[in-house]
């Protein structure tokens, strides 16, 4: 049975386009696969001044938008200085400069972004701490920022009067405690004042001209913007989750980076409304509804780029397609839903997130979110097991403050009905319910997607039977391989049993995976290398396993992928986790906080690899679809030794206590890279959330688990 919105949607489709992130600087090598979406009109950014000043080149910018012509994609030029001051009078000439010169260079662009996100770069540049955002600042920002998109659109319509104007600014819904009741009104009103000064409404009977010339905006600069409006001709309305927000005089409840202060209520927290209202955000639909009803104008909904894991991204895109569809059947001019970030966006220097194209490796490779893209694009029905679950802001696990109840607006539309789903939903099947089982259950569970973790007693992976059986059972979609013999000396007295679960187990997992067309994750170790190379291992390289225990692994991986190539097979290292109280970096830290000494290998390096991180990333996988041999490590090299004093250090105890020692054999190396995509963070960001997450109280060395740990 198909949703109930799917009609509406074949019946009145939006077009999909696409943006590429402002700080992506290569988003012009992209352009091919970005096509192959189904984008037929992209925002692009062009950097000021790196474009279009003495002793700068045009080359790129002209060969780009050839390509783009030639691809049938319409471009809409996003001018990007980020050098410029919005406080600075100069700021409105500065874009106006820019916008000439990109127009005479290319009079046939018909499409412009002068300034994107007045209010949210205002406010940014307005904060001149945590807890104080001057609002003269802001609204002097805001006013500079219009201005300079009346004139950047005069200069532009100078050369091409046909030129499309596009103002795109984030919005949201702010609610709050009755305290912060005017707070909010104003924040409310003001979301809109970027729209309303180029429109030229901003008049004694608006609701912020008191406030605007309190704040230091003369009457004769409002009458400016009245003789001279520029109303957009589309508005690119963008929406986050974390858009609506919620004010809430009672600090005490929220962390110190929330709070905020109010020259009247005094301090107030400024938080996520997902987070802390029953009734949860108001969304696209509600934010689509009052922008149409207040302008008249074309909408294009712009959903934020989503940071977090995959599924997420794709439940997000789909609710945005929903929310545009149904406003538009209901009468709004909604136009266009323009996904964000194609190619991924940069968090600071070290996190990368994804969009339907990761670069993060030798060559970008499509996400699941591409064909999600696709489908939807071209009037389909969006299909993919993870889309029957609602997404974490719908979820009760989303309340992670004590729960409020918000003033709701009229306008608020139901949360989607799903009663529509299938009333069985397919689960992923984890086999082996040990540590790696048990996380990625975990892992699981957050995420919102059904599992069902079965121990070795109800599943057995080297009986084909078992195996089928529960298969029928269950109807999974995917299955995780977590089960395996993992003790490696025993492994030389016991190579039936080894050789049974490690190589046999995996061929029957992937029998069946391909017969019933099943998504299939297997583990596998840096132990299937020789150890003699002096960089970190890559996949190409070629294996050299040594031992009953690295002989099963590199069976068992020759074995699933002869039986079902599409089969991901995951190379990982020298666990840690904050879930498990016998996990060996927990020990240590925890004989070291009572002043014991502690032994480790020094003369083995290895890539320690945080638990959370590795079933996260192997789970995004997944459900890309993805297969073939893949190493997940947090990248970075190191022995135990070295490792855990690290680990003491970040803790803050004593790294004296880690004593090295040697194995008797000759260095070797049992590193990772990869060189089809470093999807894990940092070792060092790895080691600071494991000592965050798994809490200063160490609890002591359990008894089965000492040194020995580190000497394997």
């Amino acid at each position: 049975m198909e949703h109930g919105w799917f009609h509406l949607w074949r019946a009145g489709r939006v077009e999909l386009w696409g943006e590429v992130a402002r700080d992506d600087h290569g988003w012009c090598d992209d352009l091919d696969r970005i096509a192959r979406l189904g984008v037929r009109t992209l925002i692009v950014p062009v950097v000021w001044p790196e474009t279009g000043t003495e002793g700068a080149t045009w080359q790129q910018l002209d060969d780009r938008l050839a390509q783009l012509r030639d691809l049938g994609v319409r471009p809409i030029a996003m001018i990007v200085d980020e050098a410029a001051d919005e406080l600075n009078a100069d700021f409105p000439d500065r874009i106006a400069q820019a916008a000439s010169e990109l127009a005479r260079r290319y009079p046939h662009l018909d499409g412009y972004v002068p300034v994107h996100h007045s209010l949210v770069r205002a406010i940014a540049l307005g904060a001149t701490s945590s807890a104080s955002v001057p609002e003269v600042d802001i609204v002097r920002a805001i006013v500079n920022q219009a201005k300079a998109t009346i004139l950047a659109m005069r200069a532009v319509r100078d050369v091409n009067p046909a030129a499309q104007f596009i103002q795109a600014e984030r919005v949201g819904y702010i609610d709050g405690s009755f305290v912060m009741a005017r707070r909010a009104e104003f924040e409310n009103e003001r979301r809109w004042l970027p729209f309303d000064l180029v429109s030229g409404l901003v008049d004694r009977e608006h609701a912020l001209f008191d406030d605007l010339i309190r704040l230091g905006v003369s009457e004769e600069e409002l009458l400016w913007f009245r003789e001279r409006p520029c109303p957009p001709e589309l508005m690119a309305i963008e929406h986050g989750i974390s858009s609506d927000r919620f004010l809430d005089h009672r600090i005490e409840r929220y962390p110190a980076q929330t709070h905020r202060l109010d020259g009247d209520v005094g301090p107030y927290a400024d938080i996520d409304a997902a987070q802390v209202k029953l009734e949860g955000i108001t969304g696209m639909r509600a934010t689509l509804r009052t922008a149409w009803d207040r302008f008249r104008t074309p909408l294009v909904l712009v959903p934020g780029h989503v940071v977090g894991p995959r599924e997420e991204q794709m439940r997000w895109l789909r609710d945005a397609w929903v929310a545009a569809t149904e406003v538009r059947a209901s009468g709004a001019n909604v136009q266009a839903v323009c996904v964000p970030a194609l190619a991924g966006t940069a968090l600071g220097d070290s996190q990368y997130v994804p969009g339907p194209i990761d670069r993060r490796g030798a060559e970008p490779r499509e996400t699941a979110i591409a064909p999600l893209l696709r489908q939807m694009s071209q009037g389909q029905r969006p299909r993919h097991p993870v889309l029957e679950q609602p997404g974490w802001w719908e979820r009760p696990i989303r309340l992670t403050y004590p729960p409020v109840m918000g003033r709701t607006p009229d306008l608020l539309t139901p949360l989607p009905d799903r009663s529509e789903r299938p009333a069985a939903e397919r689960p992923i099947l984890i086999a082996g319910a040990g540590k790696l089982g048990r996380a990625f259950a975990l892992s699981c569970a957050l995420r919102g997607l059904p599992f069902r973790l079965l121990s070795r007693a109800e599943m057995d992976i080297a009986d084909p039977a078992a195996v089928e059986r529960m298969v029928l059972e269950m109807d999974p979609w995917a299955v995780i391989n977590a089960a395996g013999y993992t003790r490696v000396h025993d492994a030389e007295l016991e190579p039936v049993s080894c050789l049974r679960d490690n190589a046999r187990g995996p061929q029957v997992l992937a029998r069946v995976s391909a017969a019933a067309r099943l998504r299939m994750v297997t583990f596998s170790s840096a132990a299937v290398f020789s150890g003699e190379k002096d960089a970190p291992y890559e996949e190409s390289d070629e294996i050299g396993p040594s031992g009953v225990y690295a002989e099963s692994l590199a069976l068992g991986e020759h074995l699933a992928l002869d039986a079902n190539p599409e089969v991901l097979v995951v190379r990982t290292a020298a666990l840690f986790s904050p879930w498990s109280e016998t996990c060996p970096v927990r020990s240590a830290l925890s004989a070291v906080a009572v002043g014991q000494t502690v032994d480790a290998v020094d003369d083995v390096l290895v890539s320690p690899t945080y638990v959370p991180d590795l079933v996260n990333s192997a789970l995004d996988l997944m459900i890309d679809g993805e297969g073939g041999v893949w190493h997940l490590a947090n990248p970075g090299r190191a022995t135990w030794a070295e490792f855990l004093r690290t680990a003491c250090e970040t803790a803050g105890l004593d790294a004296s206590l880690i004593r090295g020692r040697s194995t008797g054999e000759r260095p070797i190396s049992h590193a990772l890279d990869s060189e089809r995509g470093r999807l894990l963070p940092s070792q060092e960001s790895a080691i600071e959330r494991f000592v965050l997450e798994a809490g200063a109280a160490w609890s002591p060395i359990p008894e089965h688990h000492g040194a020995d740990a580190y000497l394997s």
